[in-house]
C-alpha cells in the first residue's frame, strides 16, 4: 500500500507538476483528468495556476489533500485557498482520491 501511494505522488509529480510549470493548463482553477497506466484509472485533479502568470515564470508548488469526510472541490469552494495562492503566487494541485465519480 505505501508503495501505491509512493508511485501516484511520483506520478503527480511528473504528469502535473512539469506540464504546469510550462503552461500546458489555463490559468486559474481548472478540472484535469489524468489516465494513469501505473495504477490503470483515470484520476481527476483540480489545478490552480496564479493568472498574469508568465511562460519563464517558476512558481513553489502544493499538494492540498482534503482528508477522510470532503472532496477537491471543497478547499476552493469552502475557502479562500486560491486567493492566498494568488497573492502568494503559487500552484496549488487538489487530488481527488477514490472512484472519481
Amino acid at each position: 500500500m505505501k508503495n501505491q501511494k509512493n508511485n501516484i505522488v511520483r506520478l503527480l509529480i511528473i504528469y502535473l507538476i512539469l506540464p504546469v510549470l510550462s503552461f500546458a493548463a489555463p490559468k486559474g482553477i481548472q478540472t484535469v483528468k489524468h489516465q494513469s497506466v501505473c495504477i490503470n484509472a483515470e484520476k481527476t485533479f483540480n489545478i490552480f495556476v496564479p493568472p498574469n502568470a508568465k511562460p519563464d515564470e517558476r512558481f513553489p508548488v502544493l499538494f492540498i489533500l482534503h482528508g477522510a469526510y470532503g472532496g477537491c472541490d471543497d478547499w476552493t469552494s469552502r475557502t479562500r485557498v486560491a486567493e492566498l495562492a494568488r497573492n502568494y503566487r503559487m500552484i496549488l494541485v487538489f487530488p481527488r482520491w477514490g472512484s472519481n465519480k
